[in-house]
């Protein structure tokens, strides 16, 4: 899905969603991205699915290699968000603490992202040398 920002909450609806091995979410590595992220793992919790939602380059190591590229980030970074992983809920302080920062996935070259083990792994995708 593409450009459904919070409405991906509502993704638990649809059968092939409920269905799946697991779902892999790259959004914005922002404070809207990673509530999203957020709230799409809250309501498949809530309505009992054991589908596993796999963040792809929303991690430390991502933010600080495209640190240069990242904006400022007018979200809320204040949230709690309960349903992050340590990796995820690192990288979105080290965000915060970068001068509240927002790496935007269209910043990130797609060539990189598509190399990413998760997506290698669905596309057969490897990352050059």
């Amino acid at each position: 899905m593409w450009g459904s920002g919070y409405t991906a909450g509502a993704l638990p609806e649809l059968p092939w969603v409920r269905g799946a091995h697991q779902v892999l979410y790259w959004g914005d590595a922002d404070a809207d991205g990673f509530a999203i992220l957020n709230a799409l793992r809250s309501r498949l919790a809530a309505d009992g699915a054991s589908v596993p939602i796999v963040s792809v380059a929303m991690d430390v190591e991502t933010v600080q290699r495209f640190l240069h590229l990242a904006v400022a980030d007018p979200g809320d970074t204040t949230r709690v968000l309960p349903h992050l992983t340590d990796d995820e809920e690192r990288a979105r302080r080290f965000l915060v603490a970068s001068g509240a920062k927002r790496l935007e996935q269209e910043r990130v070259s797609l060539e990189w992202a598509l190399a990413m083990p998760e997506f290698a792994a669905v596309w057969g995708y490897r990352r050059l040398g």
